[in-house]
C-alpha cells in the first residue's frame, strides 16, 4: 500500500519528467510537445514503470496536466 507522500513523490516525478521532456524537445527540435501529446504516452509509461501500474489513465492524466 502507498503512502500519500510516496503517491506525491509520484506524481511530482511524472510531472517533473513531462516538463522536461517539453523543454528538450523545443530546445533541441524546436518543436512544443502539449500535454495532450504527452498523455497518449501515459499506457506505455505504466507498462515500463510497475511503480505506476496501480494507478488508473485518468489518475495520472489529471496530475500531469497540472
Amino acid at each position: 500500500m502507498e503512502t500519500t507522500e510516496q503517491t506525491i513523490d509520484l506524481c511530482r516525478w511524472l510531472c517533473n519528467s513531462m516538463f522536461e521532456q517539453r523543454k528538450l524537445a523545443y530546445k533541441k527540435r524546436n518543436i512544443s510537445l502539449t500535454f495532450y501529446t504527452q498523455k497518449k504516452e501515459l499506457p506505455r509509461v505504466k507498462k515500463e514503470l510497475p511503480e505506476f501500474k496501480q494507478y488508473t489513465h485518468k489518475y495520472c492524466k489529471m496530475f500531469a496536466s497540472d
